[in-house]
């Protein structure tokens, strides 16, 4: 009688994929129109994301005329060929893979020669007041709100004048 013994050795390897991670990234604070501007949504996780997505404004960017995706591996890079007043905005990377996703949203902001930044401090009613507004009034208005705790919130309103005299103005912006 013969007994065989056999011995199978199995080697088992787990990988486990946690969700991706983004780097913060940031535009210049203010940047002139017709320059080339690009950002770089890069992971602090060594797993690379299946999927990035670019937001401008919430709306999914592609690839076009305006501006370019490249996204190889851990990296996606956006790339706007020439920045417009209408280029200014929030710009979010969004990297997914199958354990989850994260999101970073910054904030491009295209100077023009009709720009104004005005600071001024709190109101009761968060309403900004022109009196007597004219055509020089015309421009490129930014909210700011800080509270010193989490990211600073901010609007971008262009204020066109309609004629030579238009009295008051009021702002109300919603965050």
């Amino acid at each position: 009688m013969k007994i065989i013994i056999l011995i199978a050795i199995f080697s088992l390897r787990v990988i486990a994929q946690v969700p991706p991670k983004i780097q913060p990234f940031v535009f210049p604070e203010f940047v002139e129109e017709g320059k080339l501007i690009q950002a770089t949504c890069g992971l602090e996780t060594h797993d690379a994301a299946d999927e990035f997505q670019w937001f401008k404004d919430g709306r999914p960017l592609r690839s076009g005329a305006q501006w370019t995706v490249l996204s190889p591996g851990i990296v996606s890079v956006l790339v706007i060929k020439s920045v417009t007043i209408e280029t200014s905005g929030n710009y979010t990377c969004v990297a997914r893979n199958s354990a989850g996703q994260d999101e970073y949203t910054a904030a491009l902001q295209v100077k023009d020669e009709e720009f104004v930044k005005i600071s001024k401090g709190s109101e009761s009613d968060g309403t900004f007041t022109i009196e007597g507004a004219t055509q020089n009034d015309a421009g490129l208005y930014i909210c700011e709100v800080t509270n010193g705790i989490g990211e600073d919130l901010r609007k971008t309103v262009r204020l066109s004048i309609r004629g030579t005299d238009c009295g008051v103005i009021f702002f109300q912006i919603t965050m």
